[in-house]
């Protein structure tokens, strides 16, 4: 994630970023194809994603994966306060994201874990089990001049590390978890874009989800009267609010930008809308489209006219 630093460091990561964009276009395939096969074999049978409408879930991973600008190998620095983050969409040590995704993994293939990470092994379990620091373990993989990255050896590690058949695949299963609790959070909040699925998963992914604050100042500022996406534009300020002071203005530049299709994150100028189709259209494969019927307009009903008058029977002079 962009932080708040000094313009000739700004310019070194979007060089960076910019550099990673073929990698990133050329990856969003291979991890498409991949995770539409975990589709077939982890949902067969079940309700949930696959209620989505076909394209929606590569459309949310396309925008996230913008934003984050990363591969399955990729270990990045402590740059944003993060500590170390790692894989496709950036889990990190800081939001406490990466701990369960790399026990997981050493449950799953132990030994091609110590082959990859070797000595550092046993620290970077201890601080997934929460025995030791994570900051500690941050500040002695990380450059001390640039936190972009790890120091050579150890980003050689993580990057032989996140080539592993399993370790790729785990990160796929783990983004269908972020998906999962995207739609959970449509459907506890009534929402029905893909506007609002895809800003659920990004928040998701880059905030662990919606905090426990952040409801409250998005029921006491929406009201029946406004759309879903104004309402959509309440939250992305609502979740900047509840997060780290230091990062509100990247947060919700991110947020703020899917909730209105459109924006400026990260210095670049962003319309998600024209580039990846984002809308307002329903995330549900079975949402019937809204069709008004038409107004019958009827000749308005005249009211009843009065008789007119007759003319008045002159009088009979009287006889004399």
């Amino acid at each position: 994630m962009y932080k708040e630093i000094e313009l000739s460091e700004t310019e070194r990561l979007k060089n960076m970023v910019e550099s990673k964009r073929g990698l990133f276009q050329e990856l969003h395939t291979e991890f498409w194809d991949a995770l539409k096969q975990d589709l077939a074999d982890h949902l067969t049978g079940k309700k949930g994603i696959s209620e989505l409408k076909p394209g929606l879930l590569e459309k949310a991973f396309l925008i996230t994966g913008s934003f984050e600008g990363k591969g399955y190998a990729q270990a990045t620095g402590d740059f944003d306060g993060q500590g170390l983050s790692w894989g496709f969409l950036q889990w990190c040590l800081g939001q406490g994201s990466l701990q369960p995704l790399m026990l997981e993994l050493y449950k799953r293939c132990p030994t091609k874990m110590r082959e990859c990470l070797k000595e550092l092994t046993d620290e970077l379990l201890s601080v997934c089990k929460g025995a030791a620091n994570w900051r500690s373990f941050s500040a002695k993989i990380n450059k001390s001049y640039n936190k972009y990255s790890l120091k050579p050896q150890y980003q050689a590690y993580f990057e032989a590390l996140g080539n592993l058949p399993e370790a790729q695949q785990l990160q796929r299963e783990k983004a269908m978890f972020v998906a999962d609790k995207a739609l959970q959070y449509c459907k506890d909040y009534g929402w029905k874009s893909e506007r609002a699925f895809v800003l659920g998963f990004d928040i998701v992914t880059q905030n662990g989800g919606i905090n426990k604050t952040a409801p409250d100042y998005y029921k006491s500022n929406v009201n029946a009267r406004m759309s879903e996406q104004d309402k959509l534009k309440v939250l992305a300020e609502a979740i900047a609010r509840k997060s780290n002071p230091r990062w509100y203005g990247d947060v919700k530049a991110r947020k703020m930008c899917i909730a209105a299709g459109s924006g400026k994150v990260h210095g670049e100028v962003r319309n998600l809308d024209r580039q990846y189709g984002l809308s307002n259209n329903p995330w549900s494969v079975a949402a019937p489209v809204e069709v008004k019927p038409p107004v019958e307009v009827k000749p308005p009903i005249e009211a009843p006219r009065e008789p007119e008058p007759k003319d008045p029977t002159p009088e009979t002079p009287p006889t004399e």
